[in-house]
């Protein structure tokens, strides 16, 4: 993952010094499946939409340090953001962005993407970024779990999380956009790299688990109150709730 050609790095840290920073990559779903003149408008759409959500979402993009992955972007952000809003706010335009752009193209320029986020020391060396932060927030962007989450999602975007971000801002947190309960919980395991991490999926699909509240249109009616039971013998008819409340030494009249 060397620097784009032309790419300015904004920042002030030497070569070799770690700051520790949120890690955001994206990348798009079945690029390679696209067309030469498919893949290179998926590019120019990508950069769009992520340049625009973070312009909405007011997230500071200019001071972001991005190294472009062909069908994505990797970005360190600056240190000392308010996490939470990043990830909440970056989610909602990113997903409104995707929706926009979706409802005019047609099925084969559909745009669908995966997200990532992942905390932790970051360098800056001579072809990009380095770090096992790096390492990981490409590798859980790139897992089988979260491709297969979004193939399955009724919308565009899927998020992931380590799980660091996940106890120490989005449960914490715990945004509307973004609820906690509805993250699940994975493994992510590569042994060819010798990768092994937890970490925590939100597709964003509204599901009723099993725990949620029925309409009263689902709710079960009231059972009706049982009629007085009654068992015949030799044509003589026995009223047990009468029986019932003469051994109580209540006194009721019946008709």
């Amino acid at each position: 993952m060397s620097i784009a050609e032309g790419q300015v790095l904004m920042t002030t840290d030497p070569i070799g010094h770690g700051v520790r920073r949120m890690c955001i990559a994206a990348d798009l779903e079945h690029y390679s499946r696209r067309t030469d003149a498919g893949q290179i408008e998926a590019q120019r759409a990508m950069s769009r939409l992520v340049r625009e959500a973070g312009e909405r979402g007011a997230l500071e993009r200019a001071q972001w340090l991005t190294q472009d992955r062909g069908d994505g972007e990797l970005a360190l952000l600056p240190p000392g953001i308010d996490e939470a809003r990043v990830i909440t706010s970056l989610w909602r335009e990113l997903r409104e962005g995707l929706h926009r752009y979706n409802r005019h193209a047609n099925a084969a320029a559909r745009l669908r993407v995966r997200l990532a986020a992942h905390e932790g020391q970051t360098y800056i060396a001579d072809q990009g970024f380095a770090g096992d932060a790096i390492n990981t927030v490409c590798r859980i962007c790139d897992c089988d779990e979260v491709k297969d989450a979004l193939s399955r999602a009724e919308g565009d975007l899927v998020l992931i999380v380590s799980d660091r971000i996940f106890y120490d801002v989005i449960r914490g947190h715990d945004a509307h956009d973004l609820p906690a309960a509805d993250f699940k919980e994975i493994t992510v395991a590569i042994p060819s790299k010798a990768f092994r991490a937890q970490a925590f999926i939100f597709s964003g699909d509204r599901t009723q688990g099993p725990g949620s509240a029925r309409t009263e249109q689902e709710a079960p009616a009231p059972a009706e109150p049982a009629a007085p039971q009654q068992a015949a013998a030799g044509g003589v008819t026995f009223n047990i709730q009468k029986m019932r409340d003469a051994a109580a030494g209540d006194i009721n009249h019946y008709h």
